[in-house]
């Protein structure tokens, strides 16, 4: 049983030393696409002249695997690959960083003032976007039949969780479109919460043009709503940003043969 113990031990010292070195390497790689097997490598190279000095804990360089790595990223680092959203360099201007870390305790503020939130943003939806990727015959191909070049554009409100709001449209997206979309949701919301929910709401988008336009910004003052705008290169702090990626994760998995995207979309929002 000593000998299990010690084995044991071993096995969680050596994972530490990896995950130390991992988070090393990782912390160097912020802001840059990185995988598992450009851990690995790494790995195998940093570690090939330190063998020796943990010979009494039975360190191995096969021990550097995918298989393990991916555990030791998943349980003891608490990691996990994930889309990211993309910032340009300009992006990391100190005025940028500070209206980044400001967001959060004014949302905070207002929430502990009983507000709520309304998050509004568009996306564009695209056949020629959709996964490629069925499972076939190694030595077979069979093709997607899939129409080509359709494109829908979505206006959609995060309200709450699992409570979403959708305007479908083809062509680009105006302020027209929005103003629309604003009054289209202010009949949902009052019929759904009642007339006393939108006094207490706030409205958060990003500063595209079509939402910080004069038309928008009238539109807006005209029915009473207060605008929250996100600072610059802040997607993440866009609740409705993570309903589209849900969206389109259900798209992946529809048969589009023969049907209309529209048709198809519609759908696929009642599964949200």
């Amino acid at each position: 049983m000593q000998g299990f113990s010690k084995r044991v031990d071993n096995k969680e010292s050596n994972e530490k030393i990896i995950a130390a070195a991992l988070k090393t390497y990782l912390n160097t790689r912020a802001g840059m696409y990185t995988t598992v097997r450009m851990m690995k490598d790494y790995l195998k190279t940093y570690f090939e002249d330190k063998v020796d000095s943990y010979a009494d804990t039975g360190f191995q360089l096969n021990m550097i695997n995918i298989a393990r790595l991916t555990k030791i990223l998943k349980v003891k680092m608490d990691y996990s690959y994930k889309k990211s959203f993309i910032r340009p360099p300009q992006s990391f201007d100190l005025r940028y960083i500070e209206h980044r870390a400001l967001f959060p305790g004014t949302t905070d503020r207002l929430d502990s003032l009983g507000y709520n939130f309304i998050y509004i943003d568009e996306a564009s939806i695209a056949t020629d976007n959709l996964s490629t990727r069925s499972w076939q015959m190694k030595k077979e191909s069979h093709p997607l039949v899939r129409p080509s070049g359709e494109r829908l554009n979505v206006i959609a409100a995060y309200v709450l969780k699992g409570k979403y709001a959708f305007m479908l449209k083809k062509g680009s997206t105006t302020s027209e479109h929005i103003a629309y979309f604003i009054d289209m949701l202010h009949e949902v919301l009052t019929r759904t919460f009642g007339e006393d929910y939108l006094k207490h709401s706030v409205f958060i988008m990003d500063n595209a043009k079509i939402h910080v336009s004069n038309v928008s910004k009238k539109h807006f003052r005209e029915k009473g709503y207060p605008i929250l705008t996100l600072p610059p290169y802040t997607p993440e702090y866009n609740k409705v940003e993570n309903t589209f990626n849900l969206l389109k994760m259900i798209l992946k998995k529809k048969n589009l043969y023969r049907k209309k995207l529209e048709y198809v979309v519609a759908h696929s929002i009642l599964e949200l």
